[in-house]
């Protein structure tokens, strides 16, 4: 009787549209107990994504893969709750113009590519993804912020192109392809990590971000500012550089251009991201 009563209140919450939350026992990334419904496997073959009519939406268990365009055009949807997903296939949610909000409770092996452009009310991104398609994240407006865990692999061309409030980047240590134009029309980026697999291309691809002030170089050696960076920025940059590097990097001349050179330690997010010293 439980049971029942409980589907019914899932079924009222999204106005009649079908979501049959009650295949996913109400859990949603890792078993927790979800306040929220759950798109089941039974929505999952039927693809009634585009059509909900719910603010709040959970994965269950059992939908580990969002197909191509299944939720694409949905302006009802606000806030999204992932569990462990393998594939958010191309323009899963291109368009869903009211979409604030992404919840990752585990790890995201894929967004693919267009997965989310259009989402212009899309405020931050902040979870633990292995690869970023192209254009993933594309002319997300309202984007200010993005974080990766350490399972970051790969991000595509354009990935987050035209994301002209994005202000704060922080990749994971893991990061080792990093494709050109990836922050195409990204002007307003304040801070960015640079992993130690891109440490010396990245230098160039950030040179047209006029408003750079910190940098966090998450590399596990010395090495000379590249050559070829004339055009960055560095004289109004921040330096940050692993603690045990700190004398290596103030008495190498090449870095000498930047407005400071800093131990990682003192960055913001040294403790919150567990970058290695």
């Amino acid at each position: 009787m439980k049971k029942i009563l409980k589907c019914t209140a899932l079924v009222a919450l999204v106005l009649g549209m079908g979501l049959t939350a009650c295949d996913s026992k109400s859990k949603s990334g890792g078993g927790k107990k979800a306040d929220y419904p759950l798109y089941s496997s039974k929505d999952h073959a039927n693809k009634i994504g585009a059509q909900l009519k719910v603010e709040v939406l959970g994965f269950s268990d059992k939908v580990m893969d969002v197909t191509k365009g299944e939720f694409a055009g949905n302006t009802t949807l606000k806030e999204l709750h992932f569990g462990k997903m393998v594939n958010i296939a191309e323009e899963a949610f291109k368009g869903c113009t009211s979409l604030e909000r992404i919840h990752m409770s585990q790890t995201v092996d894929v967004i693919n590519d267009y997965a989310f452009e259009g989402c212009i009310a899309l405020k931050s991104l902040d979870g633990d993804i292995r690869t970023i398609g192209l254009g993933a994240f594309k002319g997300c407006t309202a984007l200010d912020s993005v974080r990766t865990r350490d399972n970051i692999y790969w991000v595509r061309e354009g990935a987050f192109e035209g994301c002209t409030n994005l202000k704060s980047v922080l990749m994971g240590m893991t990061l080792s392809k990093y494709e050109d134009g990836a922050f195409k029309d990204c002007p307003n980026i304040e801070e960015i990590s640079v992993p130690s697999a891109w440490r010396r291309h990245m230098f160039n691809e950030y040179k047209d971000m006029k408003n750079l002030k910190k940098v966090y170089l998450l590399v596990m050696e010395h090495y000379a500012f590249p050559a070829d960076s004339k055009a960055f920025p560095a004289e109004q940059v921040d330096l940050y550089v692993p603690d045990n590097l700190i004398a290596q990097y103030k008495q190498d001349a090449s870095w000498a251009r930047f407005k400071s050179i800093l131990p990682l330690s003192q960055s913001a997010y040294y403790k919150a991201d567990g970058w290695s010293k």
